[in-house]
This record gives C-alpha cells, structure tokens and sequence, in this order.
C-alpha cells in the first residue's frame, strides 16, 4: 500500500485543461476520438480507484469550472457590484465607483474567456476519455529547477523601499519519470511552470531542488508520487497537471503502485 508515500502537490490544476503539445486538440479536429482505441490504455485497478473517488476526467463541479476561475468571478463580480453602488453615491465616491466597477467588469470579461475555452477543451478531453484514449499512470517527481523569474515593483520614489518593496516570484519546473501500467518501459518528461512557496532567492520551501541534471534520479532529489496523464501512443503529450483530487491520486496510487524497483 502507498499511504505514506509522499504527493506531489503542485502544478496539479490548470485553469483551461492542461494540453503540453496540443495532442488532446489535434486528436478531436482530426476524428481520432471519434472511434474506440484499440489498445488497453489503462490498469483497470487504477481507474475504479480514481473513479470512485471524483469525477474523470476532470475532478471538481458539474459546470466544468477550475477554483481559481470560480474566485476570480466571485471577486470580479463583487467589484463590480460594488463599484456600481458607489456610482449612485453623489459626490467624490463616484470616481472610485468607477475605477472599482471597471476594474471588476475586467475580471468578469477575463474570467468568462477563460470558462469560454476550459469548457471547449473540457469537450475535447471527455472525447477522447470516452474513447479510451487517455493514459494515466504513477509518476515519480524528481529535483525542481528555476525556470522563471516575475519582478513586481511598487513604484515607491524611496530607493531603499523601492527595494524593499520588490516582489519576486519564481516558478519552477521538474523532471518527471512515468511507470506505465500496461508494461511498457518508464518514460520521462519535464513538467510545465508551477508556483511554490519559496525564499527571497527562489529556494522552495519544501521542495528540494536539482544540483544538476544527474541528480533527478537519486532519492535524496524525489519530490514525490502523483498521477500523469497523455495521450495514448503520445509520450509527448504527458503532463501532471491532471484536474485529478488529491483522493483521486492517493486512491490511484495505493491502486497500482509503486511497485518495488520504482
């Protein structure tokens, strides 16, 4: 059993359907989910392990919407509605009326072009779920790297607290390692941009980072276990950013590994 193995808790969401080389798009414009796969994708154990524990292919509400979504409408449409009461406030309120009502509509318009394509993509990848064309599988997160740098400056005429006041944020990458349950060979891909908690320098807080590209496979630089997912036959197209639940991951993995060896 792998209850106390360790998860992997970032990059597991993406707000419009996580699609590493557009194989989930390519494969619904060209009628390749329209017809069965042919192939076994999938450990039987390891899918009624992650479908008694949340929705599939993507876990979360009915409508399809991602909780970062779902706050950014709540926020904007709260700006919104505020920022039309205080227009009907005679006097200086009006102006920041304004300001507050346009800076929620912003919100609202962003937010509804985001839902606008999480649900196009949502359509494409419950075709091609449907059709047996997803794989999922354990994977071993290796070492993190810095593979992004923001700086957000607060504009302050004081040079000392200019930079004091800087706000950097890192994001960061790491190499994947796959065991697939239909015994095919471990495969590995590097994973896309997540956000983690981490020093003034970039160091993750509990993350342990690569000292090189030797390192992903020795156990001091394992990050833990999460569930990948791709496109049968498309290595390429893996990614962790699933939409599964936590429980869906746990349940996936006390399902099907890891196995000794891994």
């Amino acid at each position: 059993m792998a209850d106390n193995l360790p998860l992997f808790h970032y990059g597991r969401s993406s707000a419009v359907i996580d699609d590493p080389d557009g194989a989930i798009r390519r494969g619904a414009e060209s009628g390749q989910f329209d017809t069965r796969n042919p192939h076994v994708a999938n450990s039987p154990a390891l899918m009624a392990a992650l479908e008694s524990h949340g929705r599939l292919p993507v876990a979360g509400s009915r409508g399809g919407m991602s909780t970062t979504q779902i706050v950014i409408g709540v926020i904007g449409l709260a700006l919104l509605i505020g920022g039309v009461a205080l227009c009907l406030i005679p006097g200086p309120a009006l102006f920041a009326g304004l300001i507050l009502g346009a800076i929620g509509l912003l919100l609202v318009v962003v937010d509804v072009i985001s839902f606008r394509r999480r649900r196009a993509n949502l359509t494409m990848i419950s075709q091609a779920f449907n059709n047996g064309w997803l794989s999922y599988a354990p994977a071993r997160v290796g070492g993190v790297w810095i593979s992004s740098v923001r700086q957000h400056s607060s504009h302050n005429n004081d040079r000392e607290d200019h930079v004091r006041n800087n706000d950097v944020r890192f994001r960061y990458r790491a190499l994947v390692e796959v065991f697939p349950t239909d015994g095919s060979e471990p495969f590995r891909f590097t994973s896309g941009e997540f956000s983690a908690p981490a020093s003034h320098r970039g160091v993750p807080l509990d993350l342990k980072m690569m000292d090189g590209p030797l390192d992903h496979g020795e156990p001091e630089f394992n990050n833990g276990w999460t569930v990948a997912r791709w496109v049968s036959g498309n290595q390429e197209s893996a990614t962790i950013s699933t939409d599964l639940a936590k429980a869906q991951i746990r349940a996936a993995l006390n399902a099907v590994g890891p196995r000794p060896g891994m």
